[in-house]
């Protein structure tokens, strides 16, 4: 199993499936929110032709 992490993967396929992030005040934190709900949306309504998701 090629997964980049020595056959540790059990569950992403060797993607990334999380990422910590830190945000210096209120302000910062409301814009990481709108970053992840505008990438979810992206993702959601971003298919190709055959219907998988690219």
């Amino acid at each position: 199993m090629a997964d980049g992490e020595g056959g540790k993967d059990v569950s992403g396929g060797g993607r990334f499936t999380h990422m910590t992030m830190w945000a210096k005040d209120a302000a910062g934190l409301r814009n990481l929110f709108q970053v992840v709900v505008a990438g979810q949306f992206l993702r959601a309504t971003t298919a190709s032709r055959d219907g998988s998701r690219i």
